[in-house]
């Protein structure tokens, strides 16, 4: 009877050692009950403990996290990353790794509220890109929050109204450019409109409006570069910029016409790519609008070479497209290029 009872004290104390977790997860469980009862000073000190308790214990034994210290270290991270936010701004190096911490434990019994309490959290990120312009991070943020929100409804809407807007905004500035480019015959507004329309479909590819300006833009500017570095020089998008601006070879096209059956094109290029381009003629084609390509007709180029941040023209003779032509294109190994003609 002696051993029995030993064995049932025995049971019952392993079982109350278990339930209470770890000496790190007690010691985050007292802060967390007495952050409750308490404001101010003293109660972000007791949410510093839990929050410091709780991650140690969760560190020491990372596959066996209980469903209550997951999700009251969330809590606490939760605090903490919104009270650097909002005291320091959403550059400040704690931010990444206390949202690293949170979605580590981002598990199936995370209680709902507290993931959409840190979806909310995210889109305030969201928020200060878009205050910077920074609108590709943005939009990395909602994606961020969508993942993880347990209602997407309200976020989803976000989304749709900041690409609406960032898509319309960049499509009138193209608009503005471009009358102004016609109406004074200036080459650097409508290199500006080619850059804002592409802008308005990187964000919205469905703008009908947008697809028929840029065919319009890019006639416009067949005989000279499309060099947005040149005329696009404040912006904070850098993603953005670097996605519109895709081509380090520049074309340009200021005569061409049909001969027979051939067709004939003084073609200028631009080398600002980081080495020396050799030149031959098959590295330049014509595309028509069905998708046939028409290389050049093998011949000697003079330069031969086309060296670093220079420009050379050539004259090249292409086999008469059937179609309407689309583009022209310069592809050498790595490098490719485009010319638009629609």
């Amino acid at each position: 009877m002696k051993l029995f009872n030993s064995l049932i004290l025995g049971l019952t104390a392993l079982t109350l050692l278990i339930g209470c977790g770890s000496p790190h997860e007690s010691r985050g469980n007292r802060a967390y009950n007495q952050a409750q009862r308490t404001q101010g000073a003293e109660q972000m000190e007791h949410e510093k403990v839990a929050f410091m308790s709780f991650r140690r214990a969760i560190q020491e034994n990372p596959d066996n996290v209980s469903t209550r210290l997951r999700n009251r270290f969330i809590e606490m991270a939760l605090i903490r990353a919104q009270m650097v936010l909002t005291e320091g701004g959403m550059d400040f190096d704690a931010i990444p790794l206390l949202m690293e911490d949170i979605e580590a434990q981002l598990k199936d019994d995370v209680e709902p509220e507290l993931r959409q309490d840190y979806a909310m959290f995210i889109m305030q990120m969201a928020d200060s890109s878009i205050a910077k312009e920074q609108y590709n991070f943005a939009l990395e943020y909602i994606d961020n929050a969508l993942s993880v929100a347990s209602n997407t409804a309200p976020i989803e809407q976000k989304r749709s109204n900041i690409i609406g807007e960032v898509a319309r905004e960049n499509l009138d500035m193209a608009k503005m450019y471009f009358e102004q480019g016609k109406k004074d015959e200036d080459e650097r507004a409508l290199i500006r409109a080619e850059y804002y329309v592409q802008a308005a479909l990187y964000f919205d590819s469905t703008l009908s409006d947008a697809e028929k300006l840029l065919s319009d833009v890019r006639k416009e500017n067949i005989s000279f570069y499309s060099a947005y570095p040149s005329v696009i020089t404040h912006y904070t998008d850098t993603l953005l910029f670097r996605s519109v601006n895709e081509y380090d070879i520049l074309l340009a096209v200021p005569a061409i016409q049909n001969r027979g059956n051939n067709t004939v094109a003084m073609v200028n290029i631009y080398n600002y790519s980081y080495n020396p381009l050799r030149m031959r003629a098959p590295h330049f084609a014509l595309v028509d609008t069905d998708g046939r390509e028409y290389k050049a007709r093998a011949m000697k180029m003079e330069p031969d070479f086309v060296k670093q941040e220079r420009e050379e023209q050539y004259t090249l003779t292409f086999p008469r497209p059937r179609a309407p032509i689309k583009k022209l294109t310069y592809e050498n190994g790595n490098h490719y290029s485009a010319k638009y003609f629609r």
